[in-house]
C-alpha cells in the first residue's frame, strides 16, 4: 500500500470537499460557454445532463474512501507508471484517483459527460491536469491499447453476461431494493418511503429502455473488446449482493462472480469474487 499521500492528491481532496459549489459554478461556466458558441453542435445535450444529480455532487464518492479502496481492494497500483483507461468515466471522479498511477484516458459516450470532465481537470492540481485526458467515444471505438482497462460500473456490463437479458428481470416497483433497504440495511420504514421517491420504477423512465437496447446481450462483444486492449490488466467492478444475485436491485445488475470465471479465465490469470459488497473481476495479462 502507499502510505504516503501526494500534493495532487490532498489538492483533489480539497476540491471535492466543496464540489456543490464547484459544480454550480462549472455549470455556469459551460452554459456561457455554450451561448457563446451556440452552433457548436458538439456542446449540446448538457442541460439533460447537467441536472440536480451533478447539483447536488454527483455520485458523493469521496476522494480518501476512493483512493484506499483500490489500494485495499484491487492490485492496480502495482501498474505505476502504465497507462489507464477509465471506461465510463462520467464527471472524471476516478481518473482523479487513478491519475497517481497511471497516465488515465477518461472514455465516455456521452460528449456532455468529457464537457463536464475537461471543465473540471481545469481546476485540479498541475500533475494530475498531465496526466488526464477524455475522449467522447463509445468503448468499442477505442484504438488505443492501455496498460490498465478500468471498468467501474459501465452501463455495457450492468445486464446479464452471455445470458439472454429480459425487461421482466428488472426491479418493477423496486422491491427488491425496499426489501434491502428494510431487512439488509436495517432502515426504518419511514425512511425506505422517503428514498424510494428518488428512485422511479424502470417504467417510468425512458432512458432504462433506451440503454437496454442498445448494451443488453451485448456484453460478451464489449468485455472482448476491452481484453483486447488490455497489455496488463484489467478490473471490472459493480456494487453486488450475494442474496440478489442474477436480479436486478435497484438499477443495478448483481452478478454472482461465478458466472464471470469461465468467461474471462480465457484472458489471463484471474482474481474474482465478491468483497465488501461488489463483484470484482480481476484479469492479469
Amino acid at each position: 500500500m502507499s502510505l504516503q499521500i501526494p500534493e495532487s492528491f490532498v489538492h483533489f481532496k480539497d476540491f471535492y470537499s466543496n464540489r456543490t459549489q464547484h459544480y454550480k459554478e462549472i455549470a455556469e461556466e459551460i452554459k456561457a460557454s455554450q451561448r457563446d458558441n451556440s452552433s457548436d453542435e458538439n456542446d449540446g445535450g448538457w442541460d439533460k445532463l447537467y441536472n440536480d444529480w451533478y447539483l447536488s455532487g454527483g455520485w458523493g464518492y469521496e476522494p480518501t474512501w476512493a483512493r484506499s479502496w483500490i489500494l485495499n481492494n484491487l492490485s492496480l497500483s502495482n501498474f505505476r507508471g502504465g497507462t489507464c483507461l477509465d471506461v465510463g468515466s462520467g464527471d472524471g471522479f476516478w481518473s482523479w484517483v487513478l491519475s497517481e498511477w497511471c497516465d488515465t484516458t477518461g472514455v465516455d459516450p456521452l460528449n456532455a459527460s468529457v464537457v463536464l470532465s475537461e471543465a473540471v481537470r481545469k481546476r485540479m492540481h498541475p500533475d494530475i491536469q498531465n496526466r488526464t485526458k477524455f475522449l467522447a467515444l463509445d468503448a468499442l471505438e477505442v484504438k488505443e491499447q492501455y496498460d490498465v482497462v478500468f471498468c467501474r460500473a459501465p452501463s455495457f456490463l450492468n445486464y446479464p453476461v452471455g445470458k439472454p437479458f429480459s425487461i421482466d428481470l428488472l426491479d418493477h416497483g423496486r422491491k427488491n431494493l425496499e426489501y434491502c433497504w428494510l431487512n439488509i440495511n436495517g432502515y426504518s420504514p419511514e425512511v425506505v418511503k422517503e428514498r424510494l421517491k428518488t428512485y422511479p420504477s424502470p417504467a417510468d423512465r425512458p432512458m432504462i429502455k433506451e440503454h437496454a437496447e442498445k448494451y443488453a446481450d451485448n456484453g460478451l462483444e464489449y468485455l472482448d473488446k476491452m481484453l483486447s486492449i488490455t497489455n496488463k490488466y484489467f478490473v471490472f467492478i459493480l456494487s453486488s449482493k450475494s442474496q440478489f444475485y442474477g436480479q436486478y436491485l435497484g438499477d443495478t445488475y448483481n452478478h454472482d462472480p461465478q458466472d464471470l470465471v469461465p468467461i474471462l479465465s480465457k484472458y489471463g490469470k484471474t482474481n474474482i469474487r465478491n468483497q465488501g459488497g461488489y463483484t470484482i473481476a480481476e484479469v492479469f495479462k
